[in-house]
């Protein structure tokens, strides 16, 4: 028998740091309180810091990304001949042996390990700075091994929208781990329920009414709640980008139902 998903709190992984615990280079944390405080209401968070599994210690000395010909490494800064990126990149493909019901990971924004597109990237040679948009080799390699799974660095979730819209896309992907369309409408309706209510009208106006019309059988005027529901949650845009391919996805999801298998949700 399949696993039943927690239809309240999908499993995401999470860069240690942002969740307060000290395993940064200096022996310091980045607690994010939009993770820990908003985000986590609705998922249970795996805290993982890849450079301390890999060994590097509790003070380090910083690695960095540096570019040696056609190759990004991520080398000790105070003697780039200690490369940790082949350790990195083998912790990636663990974390997936080991946690595979993550169905979603925020990342560390601007680390050499974590970044999903704010890392620094240096010469080799002479330590000039080429990049300020490489991804960390722990993060690019999970992605790589999970495409299917949203991903998130945590200085993107700074807006209502933001935080929304991913949390949407994770439901969608926790839901889709444990049940196959259609059966991702009960997962979606509860994070619905649960999700857009405290944020009323910083996001969408009128948000019980369009809820009490997302809570029915007829496929059709689900399509049409979820239509109503992108045209009134995006307000910037950056989520004007990302969440119309969501809701996109959902709309091809949710079946019209047949008149005679309609009833409750």
């Amino acid at each position: 028998m399949a696993a039943q998903p927690d239809p309240i709190r999908p499993k995401v992984g999470l860069s240690a740091c942002l969740s307060g615990q000290p395993v940064r280079y200096d022996g310091r944390d980045k607690y994010a309180p939009v993770c820990m405080e908003v985000i986590g209401r609705y998922v249970e968070w795996v805290p993982l810091c890849p450079e301390v599994a890999v060994g590097l210690g509790i003070p380090r000395p910083p690695i960095d990304l540096v570019q040696d010909g056609g190759t990004i490494r991520a080398v000790n800064r105070q003697d780039p001949s200690l490369d940790a990126t082949t350790a990195l990149e083998a912790y990636a493909e663990q974390v997936g042996d080991a946690f595979p019901e993550l169905c979603a990971y925020v990342f560390m924004s601007r680390s050499p390990s974590c970044a999903l597109h704010s890392g620094r990237l240096y010469r080799a040679e002479d330590g000039e700075l080429l990049s300020m948009s490489t991804p960390g080799r722990y993060a690019e390699r999970w992605c790589a091994a999970h495409p299917d799974l949203p991903v998130i660095e945590a200085g993107d979730l700074d807006s209502i929208q933001a935080q929304a819209a991913f949390l949407c896309r994770v439901y969608l992907a926790h839901a889709r781990r444990y049940a196959p369309s259609p059966s991702t409408l009960p997962a979606l309706n509860a994070l619905l329920r649960t999700l857009f209510p405290q944020y009323r009208s910083a996001t969408i106006d009128e948000t019980r009414t369009l809820l009490r019309t997302i809570d029915v059988s007829n496929g059709q005027a689900i399509k049409s709640a979820l239509g109503t529901l992108q045209a009134r949650l995006i307000h910037d845009p950056a989520t004007g980008r990302e969440l119309p391919a969501f809701i996109r996805e959902l709309l091809e999801t949710v079946p019209a139902r047949p008149e005679s298998e309609r009833g409750g949700l």
